[in-house]
């Protein structure tokens, strides 16, 4: 008698398959994975676009550095022109007190003195006369400056005149003093306080 012994598995084998954990973990792996890579997407064009704004600002400020003088010159000119319109104005609605100040001054200069600038500041009434004086034969320039500085301090227009400063130089072969003298207007040149608007 012959005994036959089946060694084979009595189930049935099973086919290789996913079970339904294991599509599921896949599933979320793909969606983070996905998640992820959009993320870094978006990360990457805010990079670039904060990349590009920095370069806009560079790019601006080198730009205001290039412009920031011809502004810092313009505010000056405006503001020098405000005083000149300021002054003119002024003039304006009584020029004939400046006009005769004008001619005071040049009655009370001396022969060998040339005045360069006159400066009024019609808030304060000071006013500054620069100018030099030629060394002649009959007159030396000091003299001439301190009978300048003599000469306004009688006159009815000018007050509190004194020398600031005067220094020697010379210019074709003449010695020439040039000198600053400053002192007050007095009140009877009204429109020095501002005569008009302004």
């Amino acid at each position: 008698m012959t005994i036959k012994v089946d060694l084979r598995p009595t189930e049935k084998p099973r086919g290789v398959g996913l079970d339904g954990m294991t599509i599921i973990l896949f599933i979320l792996i793909l969606i983070v994975a996905g998640g992820c890579w959009f993320y870094n997407m978006q990360l990457e064009g805010q990079v670039k676009a904060a990349e590009k704004q920095l370069a806009d600002v560079q790019a601006e400020r080198e730009n205001y550095k290039s412009i920031r003088p011809r502004l810092e010159q313009i505010k000056k000119e405006t503001a020098k022109l405000d005083e000149d319109i300021r002054m003119m104005r002024s003039l304006r609605y009584d020029p004939l007190k400046f006009s005769e100040l004008l001619v005071e001054v040049g009655v009370r200069m001396p022969q060998n003195v040339w005045l360069s600038s006159l400066t009024i500041d019609s808030g304060t009434q000071q006013c500054q006369l620069g100018g030099y004086s030629l060394k002649t034969a009959q007159l030396g320039p000091l003299r001439t400056i301190a009978d300048l500085l003599q000469n306004l301090l009688n006159s009815r227009y000018f007050s509190d005149v004194y020398l600031v400063n005067a220094s020697e130089a010379k210019i074709g072969g003449r010695i020439i003093y040039n000198f600053q003298l400053d002192g007050r207007i007095t009140g009877e040149i009204s429109v020095l306080r501002g005569g008009g608007p302004q």
